[in-house]
């Protein structure tokens, strides 16, 4: 079962730091493992929910099957105490296997060429500017 199990994040508004156990119940009822949890901040609201300027915000990320996720909007969203919340899938990362490099020497030798000198080589201004009139003509 735990297979078919997808990993979901939950972002809400409530009224009271209280409040955030009515969220932690309705994932409960839902039979949702909980991941990780972020610290729940009052928040300066930039319009008035219900009358309200403020409300504390927090973040939950959990596993639960797909077809729990309608059941949980809509717990939600018949609960006075959740003002806002919004569940989302977190962004898939690709992890991708990088093949190792070859070095510059490896390079120059599986070529056929004689590997180059990491000295660099000094020149007169002369040879310098006589260089330079070569490679710009």
């Amino acid at each position: 079962m735990d297979s078919d199990r997808k990993s979901y994040e939950i972002s809400f508004l409530v009224r009271s730091e209280n409040d955030v156990e009515a969220v932690l119940k309705r994932l409960s009822n839902i039979g949702a493992e909980i991941v990780s949890e972020g610290n729940i901040a009052e928040v300066k609201l930039a319009y008035p929910i219900n009358k309200l300027n403020s409300a504390y915000f927090g973040w939950i990320c959990f596993d639960v099957a797909p077809e729990k996720i309608t059941e949980l909007n809509s717990a939600l969203r018949l609960d006075e105490k959740v003002m806002r919340h919004l569940v989302l899938t977190p962004p898939i990362t690709k992890t991708e296997k990088k093949r190792p490099m070859k070095s510059s020497l490896a390079r120059t030798e599986a070529a056929g060429q004689a590997p180059a000198s990491n000295a660099p080589s000094e020149l007169s201004n002369e040879e310098l500017e006589k260089k330079l009139e070569e490679i710009l003509n």
